[in-house]
């Protein structure tokens, strides 16, 4: 398949946006849930 080398690149960009936020939203879920068990003990 030949993809336009622009299109490449925004489709490279895309993903990698869309990784940094999956982390991020793990990162944020996993301090949410140590917090909150810090809290009841």
């Amino acid at each position: 398949m030949n993809i336009n080398p622009h299109a490449e690149s925004r489709l490279l960009r895309e993903l990698s946006a869309y990784a940094y936020r999956d982390i991020e939203n793990g990162m944020d879920a996993a301090k949410r849930e140590g917090m909150e068990k810090g809290i009841a003990i």
